[in-house]
């Protein structure tokens, strides 16, 4: 009896310790975003990898080669398709392909193409030179927050997202608002 009174006050104890718990790290901020890349951007164009080399195996009757309808045998053929190639592709309007720079720094992106965005929740331009050509995202994963970086050019009303690739990648974007 003594026993099962001790835990009852152990187990209670303790859960209430648990319930108190807060975590004590903030939100994540990378500060003040850059008043050159504030605001919605529409994607236009974008330059990227199609897909990579690889080698089908194809299975094959030999029955319907012409020359020889009499045996049955199962041959292999190996087609090595290339597609290593970078393609250009243009969008419309609609529907539109958004990325919204906020101005605390957080990143949000609507569209079918724009799911590269999605884990990135925040941005800032990397701010070690005066005229920075690089920006930063932050991928936000179990309570970290993973950097990379990205070269950006500004054209007018144009930003041009630039992801380190063997050839010339890129994403044309129009400033919206």
């Amino acid at each position: 009896m003594k026993k099962t009174v001790l835990f009852l006050i152990f187990t209670t104890s303790l859960a209430c310790l648990l319930v108190q718990c807060k975590s004590t790290n903030g939100e994540f901020s990378p500060g003040a975003g850059d008043s050159r890349i504030t605001g919605t951007w529409q994607l236009l164009e974008r330059r990227f990898s199609k897909d990579s080399t690889f080698t089908i195996r194809v299975k094959r009757d030999s029955l319907a080669i012409a020359q020889d309808t009499s045996k049955n045998k199962l041959d292999s053929i190996y087609i090595r398709r290339d597609t290593s190639f970078y393609t250009t592709r243009r969008y419309s309007r609609t529907p539109p392909q958004i990325l919204t720079f906020d101005v605390d720094g957080k990143l949000t992106g609507s569209g079918t193409e724009m799911t590269y965005y999605s884990p990135i929740k925040y941005y800032n331009v990397d701010k070690t030179y005066a005229d920075s050509l690089l920006i930063n995202f932050f991928i936000s994963t179990n309570r970290a927050n993973v950097p990379f970086q990205q070269g950006v050019e500004f054209r007018k009303d144009t930003l041009v997202l630039k992801p380190r690739c063997d050839q010339p990648c890129y994403s044309k974007l129009l400033r919206v608002r």
